[in-house]
């Protein structure tokens, strides 16, 4: 069975995605041999675990508390007939703590950091037909490496958490063109109905232009068209400038707050000439949070906050739940 199966990133999403979460191949390296035996050239472990849960859980298939400090994931995948010429990204969304990425056994890169998402584009190291991913992951029961509340001790005692390891957040390979939007940032002004929206780009080899389409259930609200011309910086004529920002227009806003949550959908467009080269969608709320004389403010009026804290752990999956309600 394959938990997890809704598209990973709700604020950032794409139409051409494969998931692959699921049953991957597993060991553990408690001898750290896997380097020196390039393990990562080969695609067959002893165990079998279920992505994207850490082995220290119910729902991983493993569900061992003992402490293993090196473990190796292994599968295959076919990447979709459709998606010839794109550019194809791996995404992680987390992997606890440092991770080494290989694919058809030719390293592709490493990140540091159990609790953030990164990705590769692995255009180049893919072959026709099948295809081979390998994850070696290193998380050392030490207070010296970042770890949330995930006790560093033998057992878990007072309010610290079973430690969590390697795969803990879904893997998905996701197809764009040569330029596409690699984030944005996109800031509600409720005071003149606008949003003013900061984006990246991977790369820029000539003009293309991003086009935003706003709408409010299922209304087209507005569209916004703007060119992305090649420029450069001040101290650089080679490398052009990736980011830019425009601004959008939301008449008449319906505004957000907890008791109302609306929420306003986006559609990003990169172009170039008749060519779609990426499409994006996310959301936006368009609300306002200030202070006056000590006051929080939402939406230009007082409002009191009662909060409590809200802590995620869930018994057969630590810091991942089965399913996304």
């Amino acid at each position: 069975m394959i938990h997890r199966v809704e598209y990973p990133r709700p604020h950032f999403v794409r139409p051409n995605w494969l998931t692959l979460n699921g049953e991957w191949g597993f060991q553990f390296d408690n001898d750290n041999r896997g380097l020196q035996e390039e393990w990562f050239k080969r695609n067959a472990f002893n165990s079998k675990i279920i992505v994207p849960f850490p082995y220290q859980s119910e729902l991983s298939g493993i569900h061992s508390k003992e402490y293993h400090p090196v473990v190796w994931y292994g599968r295959s995948f076919h990447i979709p007939q459709d998606w010839v010429n794109k550019r194809v990204l791996l995404n992680f969304n987390a992997v606890d703590y440092r991770s080494t990425v290989w694919v058809n056994g030719l390293f592709v890169g490493m990140n540091q950091g159990g609790y953030a998402a990164f990705s590769f584009d692995i255009t180049d190291y893919l072959s026709d037909g099948e295809n081979t991913i390998t994850v070696r992951v290193e998380d050392y029961m030490t207070t010296t490496q970042p770890r949330g509340k995930q006790t560093a001790r033998t057992d878990s005692w007072a309010c610290w958490y079973t430690p969590v390891t390697g795969i803990w957040q879904s893997v998905w390979l996701e197809a764009v063109g040569h330029t596409y939007l690699h984030h944005v940032k996109l800031e509600p002004n409720i005071d003149t109905n606008t949003v003013d929206v900061q984006y990246w780009l991977n790369q820029l080899h000539g003009p293309v232009e991003i086009r935003c389409r706003v709408s409010y259930k299922g209304h087209e609200v507005s569209t916004t068209t703007v060119p992305v011309d090649l420029r450069y910086y001040r101290f650089s004529d080679i490398t052009p400038r990736l980011e830019g920002s425009f601004t959008l227009s939301i008449p008449e806003a319906e505004l957000w707050s907890p008791e109302s949550p609306n929420l306003y959908d986006l559609e990003f467009e990169v172009r170039q000439g008749d060519a779609l080269l990426d499409t994006v969608s996310t959301y936006v709320g368009m609300r306002k949070i200030s202070v006056e004389d000590g006051q929080v403010y939402l939406n230009n009026a007082p409002y009191y906050l009662r909060m409590v804290l809200d802590q995620g752990f869930w018994p057969e999956g630590i810091y991942t739940p089965a399913a996304v309600e």
